[in-house]
């Protein structure tokens, strides 16, 4: 058995992540202990983002998190009260569970899906060596990974390869990194920004 506790103030910045515009597969949270961590990833195809919770002695594992109106409703009670929830789960016999502060059990927000673009997470944090291209973004992307960051004060890297993921960092957090996915919905082409003619 796994146990993951989330606090509600991270689930509530991760729940942000929701894009009704996104695919099944990218409607959930993982979480995941490797490295003698426990992180918690979520994407919506146009962004991503990793939160470190901390060291931990259990075994590598992961589980997954439906983002359901039920699950966000009870993130925002918890939130409400300062608390969090605790995911349990079996993972050989495919069961989990979330619990509140309350000891109340939830059974329809773990998933167990074959395989899911979350499972590459690591692959959407790269440094590229050298500019190339220009950054696209909309706004509703940057104010959603801003909101999913601790603090809200995020910075971007030196260096910005439009062809790759472009990473930002919370300035008062080394525990959070999110990334712009660059062109995965294939949006039409877009010229880059230059000066008008009228200025």
């Amino acid at each position: 058995m796994s146990k993951f506790v989330v606090p509600a103030v991270v689930l509530g910045r991760f729940v942000r992540l929701f894009e009704p515009r996104a695919s099944e597969d990218f409607k959930v949270l993982k979480l995941e202990i490797s490295k003698n961590h426990i992180y918690l990833i979520g994407c919506n195809q146009y962004i991503a983002c990793v939160e470190n919770l901390g060291e931990t002695d259990q075994l590598p594992d992961s589980c997954y998190i439906k983002l359901n109106s039920h699950l966000i409703e009870t993130v925002a009670k918890e939130f409400n009260a300062g608390g969090s929830l605790t995911f349990e789960t079996l993972p050989e016999l495919a069961m989990g569970s979330a619990i509140d502060s309350d000891g109340q059990a939830y059974t329809d927000f773990i998933i167990w899906p074959d395989e899911s673009p979350l499972d590459k997470w690591r692959e959407w944090f790269v440094m590229p060596t050298e500019s190339h291209g220009f950054m696209y973004c909309d706004l509703r992307q940057v104010t959603t990974l801003w909101e999913t960051s601790p603090s809200g004060e995020i910075v971007f890297p030196e260096v910005i390869n439009a062809g790759e993921p472009v990473i930002v960092r919370d300035v008062n957090n080394t525990d959070w990194i999110g990334v712009f996915i660059p062109a995965i919905d294939e949006r039409k082409l877009i010229k880059p920004a230059t000066l008008p003619e009228w200025l």
